[in-house]
């Protein structure tokens, strides 16, 4: 079967549409991808200084889930405790910078994304959050 330019044009023409507008889809699917996800804890920086330990295996992971929850422990410790259980929150607005909010039992911690990737995500806590690093995740690296 042989196809005429004209076909082929009229097909390409009347598959496009240029009057859908896409939106950004909110959520916590960013952080747990749907499922879950780890994180690692690269870097914990206050007035410049990281204060994160040199030992990956000393260093946390945050683990999501798009239940909206999450545990936080330390990597050696993996398979062998649960950890601190958290509830999350991300907020995403189309003007404002991403903000995460953390609550486990009277603590809260608020942060606003200055890097938002799919490799690195660094967080800066809100004035007034008890949690005072500036923190870098980064997807659990292969080992």
């Amino acid at each position: 079967m042989k196809w005429s330019i004209a076909t082929l044009f009229l097909l390409f023409i009347t598959s496009c549409s240029w009057d859908v507008e896409t939106k950004p889809i909110y959520g916590n699917g960013a952080l747990s991808d749907g499922n879950s996800k780890i994180w690692l804890v690269d870097h914990l920086f206050k007035k410049r200084i990281d204060y994160q330990q040199p030992e990956y295996f000393e260093r946390d992971l945050i683990i999501f889930y798009v239940s909206g929850k999450c545990r936080i422990l330390k990597w050696k410790d993996f398979g062998k405790m649960t950890g601190d259980l958290f509830y999350y929150r991300l907020i995403r607005n189309q003007n404002e910078l991403p903000k995460l909010i953390l609550i486990r039992k009277g603590k809260k911690w608020e942060f606003v994304f200055k890097t938002f990737t799919n490799d690195k995500m660094i967080l800066t806590p809100i004035n007034g959050t008890s949690f005072k690093y500036e923190m870098t995740i980064i997807p659990l690296p292969e080992w």
